[in-house]
């Protein structure tokens, strides 16, 4: 094949843009992929976070509870804002009766 400006030889027109459509879309694919996999990381890292911060205030045992109710939130914004009750309450049992409220 014998490339000439933007002609290609040995390839039809709809050859190239069939090429072209497969390549946009498989780089869209790819970046969905790589955003997908941005937030889980960003979001198994706020789960991390969250329990070292309750491990501190609270003791082990209570990051112990608090860790299978953080994997199945896939939220930001919720776990931001359990963040803010680790800020707020008294105690850990205190914690784990404003998650149960609102799962």
């Amino acid at each position: 094949m014998h490339i000439s400006g933007n002609r290609t030889f040995g390839r039809s027109e709809s050859d190239n843009l069939e090429v072209v459509d497969m390549l946009e879309t498989e780089s869209e694919t790819w970046a969905d992929r790589m955003r997908a996999e941005g937030r889980r990381e960003a979001l198994e890292g706020e789960r991390k976070l969250l329990l070292r911060m309750a491990r501190i205030r609270f003791g082990e045992a209570l990051a112990d509870s608090l860790a299978v109710p953080l994997d199945g939130i896939a939220d930001a914004d919720r776990l931001e804002q359990i963040g803010e009750w680790l800020m707020v309450c008294d105690s850990g049992d205190a914690l784990l009766a404003r998650l149960g409220q609102q799962t």
